[in-house]
């Protein structure tokens, strides 16, 4: 198999593995126990496990062996010197019978050199009760909000959106001025960190028909009462 077997990684190489580790528990999160997800090292073949989420479905733990697709996929690379990064889908079968839809990326670090698998196994044998408990229950660690999250296409369509959900909240409000009117529209944008995003002041002082001098000095208002605030409540803590 060439160098790619033999050769240590750096620590650099481990620390990036490492990082990974979160984002595999956030792909198990999203499609729930029955979703195996697999970080491995290319260091140590013979234990590159080094995290493992719902282990379950194949009876692995961490430490465990590379698969003998995973070693198929490093021939490939090392004899074939293929750019690809992304391997399947792949239908395996696992020896206790389960039907899996599998596949595995590549991680190669900043120079493109191969350092670890991140794999993603599906158990298709889950039953229809099983897959609506995962997806659809209320079950432990799924988080319900009423607020809708918007999926923007454009900056401008962002801040948009954030700028008309603000209007209709205020619509409820009567006895307010307009000046303090557009200066809760900025403090809630400021707190939305909308006025992170390029473009936003210019576009706020359009849609508000002002300019963007007042827009900052609303900003700094806004920023004054937040650090006030925080230091109020570092003194009742004291």
């Amino acid at each position: 198999m060439g160098n790619i077997k033999k050769e240590l990684l750096s620590k650099s190489d481990k620390e990036l593995i490492k990082l990974l580790s979160p984002i595999a528990e956030g792909i198990a999160k999203v499609f729930g126990s029955n979703c195996e997800v697999v970080l491995h090292s290319l260091e140590d073949l013979s234990h590159s496990v080094v995290k493992i989420v719902n282990g379950h479905i194949t009876g692995r733990s961490e430490e465990a062996p590379m698969t003998d697709r995973g070693l198929e996929i490093l021939r490939k690379i090392d004899s074939n010197n293929i750019d690809s990064s992304v391997f399947g889908v792949f239908l395996e079968k696992t020896k206790n019978g389960k039907l899996l839809r599998s596949v595995t990326t590549l991680i190669r670090n900043s120079r493109g050199k191969p350092i670890g698998f991140l794999c993603i196994n599906i158990n298709l044998t889950m039953s229809l009760l099983d897959f609506g408990k995962d997806f659809f229950m209320d079950s432990e660690g799924i988080e319900l909000s009423d607020d809708r999250e918007h999926f923007p296409e454009t900056v401008q369509e962002l801040i948009a959106d954030a700028f008309e959900e603000i209007l209709l909240k205020l619509n409820t409000e009567n006895n307010i001025s307009s000046i303090q009117r557009n200066k809760l529209i900025v403090y809630e944008l400021l707190k939305r960190g909308i006025f992170d995003i390029k473009g936003a002041i210019d576009y706020t002082a359009h849609k508000m028909a002002m300019s963007r001098y007042t827009i900052y000095n609303y900003i700094r208002e806004a920023k004054a009462k937040q650090a006030t605030s925080k230091d109020a409540d570092r003194l009742e803590k004291q």
